[in-house]
């Protein structure tokens, strides 16, 4: 069926209405385990408290990220749970439209979590130090900073240790960060289609490669291991900085 058939037919766009409509009451009733998490309240400073100014800022981007990534997970649970029972004509309809671009989003907050704690870690430790060269606009390295910067104390270590285990290195990490590698820069398999890709295993040599599609179910999995570990670190990072700035 071409696209303007379906926009033609209207019992299939009464269809997909239906289904659609379904999804805001499975959304709200969804629960996650241990998917609570107290928004850390940083202190407040009348005379703009450089140190406490960057705190606050990574302290509400990590938390922004934790809550998407809350609820992007269930979301996605509540359309594994719509599409389950549709037939395939349906089912590659909504998940085209519906649930592969809350899916894709999903599967860079990992990333995107990552990126944020170590800059904010990084950013927070030097200003604590009276340096402000990292506040400064550029390109660093920053993952490979943190460790200098941020060793020197418990808790600093305990973060670039959680990021370098939890957040780079992990599977689920190497996961969702080779997924962001293929999905932004190279070929992808997405959650309707799987990939035909031609690869040289040996030099000189060639064979075609089929890359299976997404299974939503296990993808779920991954990225429910991978948000309890964010939930813990931004945890830590919020004691991280009280502790900086208590000195």
């Amino acid at each position: 069926m071409s696209e303007r058939d379906e926009m033609d037919d209207d019992g299939f766009v009464e269809a997909i209405v239906g289904l659609v409509e379904r999804h805001p009451a499975l959304y709200y009733q969804m629960e996650l385990e241990e998917s609570h998490v107290q928004f850390h309240v940083v202190k407040r400073d009348f005379f703009g408290d450089a140190f406490l100014e960057v705190f606050r800022q990574y302290n509400n981007a990590l938390f922004d990220s934790v809550r998407l990534m809350i609820r992007y997970e269930k979301s996605l649970k509540a359309w594994r749970e719509i599409v389950a029972g549709v037939d395939d004509k349906l089912k590659s309809t909504l998940i085209m439209d519906y649930v592969h671009p809350v899916f894709a989003v999903a599967c860079d907050l990992p990333n995107v979590f990552k990126d944020q704690l170590v800059r904010g870690c990084v950013k927070l430790a030097t200003v604590a130090k009276g340096d402000y060269s990292y506040l400064r606009e550029g390109r660093r390295d920053w993952f490979h900073a943190m460790p200098k910067a941020c060793g020197d104390t418990p808790l600093g270590k305990k973060l670039c240790d959680v990021v370098d285990v939890d957040l780079y290195r992990g599977a689920d990490a190497t996961h969702f960060r080779e997924l962001h590698g293929s999905g932004m820069h190279d070929l992808s398999q997405s959650l309707v289609s799987g990939l035909n890709k031609t690869i040289s295993p040996v030099g000189g040599i060639t064979m075609l490669a089929h890359i299976e599609v997404f299974d939503l179910g296990k993808e779920l999995e991954v990225l429910d291991r991978q948000r309890r570990r964010i939930q813990k670190a931004y945890l830590l990072f919020g004691d991280y900085g009280d502790a900086l700035y208590e000195g």
